[in-house]
């Protein structure tokens, strides 16, 4: 049995192929993604790199990305439509798909499309209360629509439609009691403050943190994960950033372009509160560790799905959400006070929200592959 595994969430996708993989399920993986995860930078995209750490065959395809706000970009990205449907096709006729599994995004419409074509059966999993774009075209046609909230189902068609969770990565479900080596000895006598913008990283969060780093080193332990760009530039600046810092406080911040996975679950563990986007996968991971966050939402994204995906953590007052416009170092440093004033009642209804996470979304998607 051969199984297609594409699409542009990464992480629920990681979550998938290492439960296949660790209950040796007999099913030969293949990963369908982006060469680049920005082509105009030629930077290597990250699950290529996950793949050939799996020791997963990896295909490349050029896939059409439709821009919602520059249209005219849409007639150059029309024209990849047909290269990337070719280079399906020549991919399939060597290993013919038995199942595709998508999560969602612009690389995987043309997957699944040719995919049907050539008999496999297709599931494609929403991650996000408001289904994305390319998964409410998907949903036309593939055999499952597989959702991580009851909030999604309205948005596809009620037949096949499932609710399964969002998968989550094993690792984050183990505590790990020993900092990454990395660490500096500051972890042990300060609370940890973890600053993530996801795997590519945010330049307005990296240089709001930079703005308050003088004032944040002396009340907590900062670990910065700042994304990976060409040439780590952004990385060198950060460290310089660090050492003009006065020489007992430099140990006090530790930045990374990228944390592995069982670095994450300890930071995401014993951090006392995190400061992040809120994709949908930080956001389950989150809760699932019970730890509360200052969430900064994309401005950007589609149908505004990333304020929505905090907002209920929110209105539940077990975490804060500061819009990205209103994102300046004197709000962040406001939201920070905010969250230390009242951290025991956030913390608790963080721990509640914990309680009430569909935590085994990864096997119910297996399920639907083996029925």
């Amino acid at each position: 049995m051969t199984l297609y595994v594409t699409g542009g969430h990464l992480t629920p996708a990681l979550a998938v192929i290492d439960e296949i993989v660790k209950r040796d399920l007999k099913i030969k993986l293949r990963f369908v993604g982006r060469e680049f995860s920005q082509a105009q930078t030629q930077q290597p995209s990250r699950e290529r790199a996950e793949m050939e750490k799996r020791k997963i065959p990896f295909v490349a395809i050029t896939a059409a990305k439709f821009h919602r706000t520059h249209l005219s970009k849409n007639i150059l990205e029309v024209l990849k439509f047909p290269i990337s449907i070719a280079q399906i096709i020549r991919e399939f006729r060597k290993h013919k798909p038995d199942f595709i599994l998508s999560f969602g995004g612009y690389l995987a419409v043309p997957v699944c499309l040719v995919g049907k074509f050539y008999g496999a059966k297709v599931i494609t999993h929403e991650q996000t209360k408001v289904a994305g774009l390319a998964n409410q075209i998907l949903g036309l046609f593939v055999d499952t629509v597989a959702v991580a909230h009851e909030e999604s189902v309205q948005y596809f068609p009620p037949g096949k439609t499932v609710l399964t969770g969002n998968p989550i990565r094993e690792v984050l479900f183990r505590e790990y009691k020993t900092a990454p080596s990395w660490c500096s000895d500051a972890y042990k006598s300060k609370p940890i403050l973890y600053v993530t913008g996801g795997s590519q990283g945010s330049h307005i969060i990296n240089q709001t943190i930079v703005s308050l780093l003088p004032k944040l080193v002396r009340d907590f332990y900062v670990v910065h994960q700042c994304g990976v760009s060409l040439d780590q530039e952004t990385l060198k600046d950060l460290i310089r950033e660090r050492e003009k810092l006065p020489q007992e406080l430099q140990d006090n911040y530790s930045v990374r372009e990228w944390i592995e996975e069982k670095e994450v679950s300890y930071f995401l563990r014993n951090s006392k509160f995190v400061i992040c986007r809120a994709g949908a996968n930080t956001v389950q991971e989150l809760i699932l560790a019970g730890t509360p966050a200052i969430f900064i939402p994309l401005a950007y994204a589609y149908n505004d799905e990333q304020y929505k995906n905090a907002l209920p953590l929110v209105e539940h007052d077990a975490s804060i959400l500061l819009a990205q416009k209103d994102l300046y170092p004197e709000s962040l440093y406001a939201e920070i006070s905010t969250m230390l004033r009242r951290y025991d009642t956030i913390k608790a209804h963080m721990e509640e929200e914990s309680t009430k996470l569909i935590k085994n979304g990864t096997n119910r998607l297996i399920k639907l592959l083996l029925v």
